[in-house]
This record gives structure tokens, sequence and C-alpha cells, in this order.
């Protein structure tokens, strides 16, 4: 499994739009019932991304993942909303 992000600054301090995505490749076989099930899973899923602070301790961010190179998995798009704060 493997995330990765790159961004640029709009706006100093406050705003940040760029591009996410994740990888996953399932390494070892799935067992059901103690018998190996057929197919490993395998997702790649890339989109934009946007980071919004309200404060130095306060920010938003949303997340849009479109699937593909999918395989023995569900495909289609998934999209995050996160709010980070840090209590002093």
């Amino acid at each position: 499994h493997a995330n990765f992000a790159s961004s640029y600054e709009l706006e100093p301090k406050k705003l940040r739009v760029g591009v996410n995505g994740y990888y996953m490749k399932q390494i070892s076989d799935s067992e059901q019932n103690g018998s190996s099930v057929r197919g490993r899973e395998q997702v790649l899923g890339i989109g934009p991304g946007a980071l919004y602070s309200l404060s130095g301790d306060t920010h938003l961010f949303f997340n849009a993942y479109f699937e593909s190179h999918v395989r023995y998995r569900g495909d289609g798009s998934r999209y995050t909303f996160r709010m980070v704060h840090h209590f002093n």
C-alpha cells in the first residue's frame, strides 16, 4: 500500500490544492473457511485534493479519488472530508 500527494499553495497559510492518490496490491492469498480464495486485490486511486486552514490549529481536508486498474474488488469513486484540530 502506498499513499502520495503533491500540492501548491494558492493562498499563503490558508489554501493548498493538488493531486493525491493511493495504490494497493494484495501480496498474499485470501482465505475462506481455511481454503485459499482465487485472486488478489489491486487498485489505483488518483484525484484532486484541497487543504483549507481555518487557523494554525484547525484544518479542513477534501480528497476525491477515481479508481482504475481494479482487480478482484468493487471499484468507483471515493470522497473524503476530514477536519483536524490540534489541542494545546
